[in-house]
């Protein structure tokens, strides 16, 4: 049974900002909600239970996403105005663009060092039993590290891109790992991490053909194993069965059109996995 909807006196601090993360969840203020559960982080004292996990993803990926898409969006402008040699507009757009990626790169940074710092700190992984809730949290937070890296690689230069490369590739590694010995093919946490590595290896690492064997695989395996998925966790899969599928149609159309020389019609980027809400 879950706990009741309602607060007490005597509700902890960490009860408290769980509760405010969903409260700013509902009214859509995921800077706010970074706060709220970066405070619940730091004040338990046991390993992130699933919903907790799922209030830091929602939050940190909403907030960093609102950022990339505006620097996307900056980019794309920028190019417009440099099409017509409008120096002005150009260094006015610069400046933004600047602005808006150290925003990024601060909040990328400060969930890094969280789930360093904090969430796997060795003390936390020395009392994890060895079962399932300890490898789905394991492979949870190596997942997140890599996401982060990988964000912050799409949009760095020179060595900080490199650096932010190899730690990325190193994460989705060790989280592959610790996936296969622990968690069944349908499990939506492993699903979640083969999606979200095989657009690493396609949009970030240029390899298209492993990243569609990666996604394949994960599909193909996902599927024979999916019956004996519960029904919370069928519904999770399922919907990023379709995220593998999607992504692995576009791949090979981009593909197609490239080998054939015709000029690629305008796609969407692949998609990640989105959190879900709890």
């Amino acid at each position: 049974m879950g706990k009741p909807d309602t607060l007490g006196d005597d509700a902890s601090e960490h009860e408290r900002a769980l509760f405010k993360c969903r409260m700013a969840e509902n009214a859509e203020r995921f800077d706010d909600m970074v706060s709220f559960i970066r405070k619940a982080c730091e004040s338990s004292t046991e390993p992130l239970g699933p919903n907790e996990r799922n209030y830091l993803s929602v939050a940190y990926k909403n907030s960093v996403g609102a950022r990339r898409n505006a620097l996307r969006c900056l980019t794309a402008m920028k190019h417009k105005y440099e099409q017509k040699e409008a120096s002005i507009n150009v260094k006015i757009i610069d400046d933004y663009y600047a602005a808006v990626l150290e925003e990024l790169v601060g909040i990328c940074n400060e969930v890094l060092n969280l789930i360093d710092k904090q969430i796997l700190r060795p003390e936390v992984l020395n009392d994890l039993k060895d079962d399932l809730s300890a490898r789905e949290f394991k492979v949870f937070f190596h997942k997140m590290y890599a996401d982060y890296y990988r964000y912050l690689s799409e949009f760095a230069t020179g060595g900080d891109k490199t650096v932010a490369i190899q730690k990325a590739s190193e994460n989705y590694k060790k989280a592959m790992e610790s996936a296969s010995q622990g968690l069944p093919p349908s499990h939506p946490i492993r699903l979640g991490l083969c999606l979200n590595y095989s657009v690493f290896l396609y949009e970030i690492e240029d390899q298209p053909k492993e990243a569609k064997e990666l996604a394949k695989k994960a599909f193909d395996e996902a599927l024979d194993n999916l019956d004996s998925a519960g029904e919370l966790e069928y519904k999770d899969s399922t919907l990023i069965l379709q995220l593998l599928r999607d992504n692995t149609t576009l791949w090979c159309s981009q593909d197609n059109d490239s080998n054939t020389g015709a000029p690629a019609a305008p796609q969407p980027g692949p998609a990640d996995q989105k959190p879900a809400a709890p």
